[in-house]
């Protein structure tokens, strides 16, 4: 017994011994981990401090000019499109033209029953001359007393339905002959030679575009810039070229659905290389705003609400809401926001915070 008793008092005195060493290896382990912890946020701290510049370039700005234009896309016309068509019944007895001929003003494009209508108008024109050659001898008679007044009221009465006669029958024969009321081309025909027609049956569609009308669709508030003989710059993809025009004018009633306005064109065509149908953009001067700032759309960062830029200022990046104004090509009016001689970061301020130090770059 005594021997157990003696290793139970020497294992106790063991641990008493032990304890404390544990406690205090934990409490200079802890130490360590709290002394690596407090110098990792303070080497945290100063990376914070030290940020590297981010390099960048600028555009100082001076005063500028924009010219302020109107576009608007259309289609081109010609200036008249006739549609020529039959007055009478009849047979055509002869056709002058054909599709793409050019026809001048006056010239006969067809005949309707012209032969049986001109012997027509020759016997009416006969009956007159006999009517009014009677009614004259009987009337001369009349001075003698030797003729009736019955036989004049008669001989009258024959003249005018003579002479009532022969105008219808000119006038028949008149619109026998279908003639160009304008100089133009062809652009179709609808009947053959000996085909009978009725009165309104299309004959031929000359088209005059010598001058070529665009008609383009202009908001409310671009119209009211547009003055009538303005030049437009005229732009036919087509042809790869530009052409000079006039405003004709602007049609004063919207259209219902689109609520925009139509804008007449006029174009010369002289060598008829501008074609009926093809896509037009017409291009107006409205404004020129002179001693202005102007900027590159690019520098320009869209945002949720707003319009912002940033200029280099002291080394650092400073943010500037800006408001923006006319547009010509990549160019635009800056109206508030920026003034002459401050530095416009134009390339790397997309990756910029506001107070962000800067290096400018060539």
């Amino acid at each position: 017994m005594k021997s157990v008793w003696l290793i139970l008092v020497l294992e106790a005195s063991l641990m008493l011994t032990i304890l404390p060493s544990c406690r205090e290896g934990e409490a200079r382990a802890e130490a360590n981990v709290a002394e690596k912890a407090g110098s990792t946020k303070t080497a945290s701290a100063a990376t914070v401090q030290k940020v590297k510049p981010l390099n960048v370039k600028i555009e100082t700005l001076k005063p500028d000019e924009l010219t302020e234009s109107i576009v608007g896309n259309g289609t081109t016309k010609a200036l008249r499109e006739v549609t020529y068509s039959a007055e009478i019944p009849g047979k055509i007895e002869y056709l002058a033209a054909d599709l793409g001929d050019r026809v001048r003003r006056g010239q006969v494009l067809a005949r309707i029953d012209f032969k049986t209508l001109k012997a027509q108008a020759n016997q009416a024109t006969a009956n007159h001359t006999l009517a009014n050659t009677t009614f004259t001898r009987f009337s001369a008679l009349k001075n003698d007393d030797l003729i009736s007044d019955q036989q004049i009221d008669e001989a009258r009465s024959k003249l005018t339905i003579a002479q009532s006669q022969m105008s219808i029958a000119k006038a028949n024969l008149s619109k026998s002959v279908i003639r160009a009321s304008y100089p133009g081309i062809v652009n179709a025909r609808h009947v053959e030679k000996s085909e009978y027609v009725a009165p309104g049956t299309r004959i031929f569609d000359v088209v005059d575009y010598r001058t070529i009308i665009v008609e383009a669709q202009l908001a409310e508030t671009q119209v009211a810039h547009i003055r009538s003989g303005a030049k437009v710059d005229v732009q036919i993809n087509a042809l790869n070229e530009k052409f000079e025009g006039v405003v004709d004018t602007v049609i004063p009633t919207a259209n219902k659905e689109s609520k925009t306005f139509t804008l007449r064109v006029k174009i010369a065509n002289r060598d008829l290389k501008i074609l009926i149908g093809m896509s037009a953009q017409v291009r107006i001067t409205a404004e020129t705003h002179r001693d202005a700032i102007v900027i590159s759309q690019g520098a320009v960062i869209e945002e949720s609400h707003s319009r912002t830029v940033f200029v280099a200022k002291d080394g650092v990046a400073e943010k500037r809401r800006i408001k923006l104004g006319a547009i010509e090509g990549d160019r635009v009016l800056v109206t508030e926001g920026l003034a002459a001689g401050e530095q416009l970061i134009v390339v790397g301020q997309r990756d910029l915070v506001d107070g962000q130090p800067i290096r400018i770059v060539p």
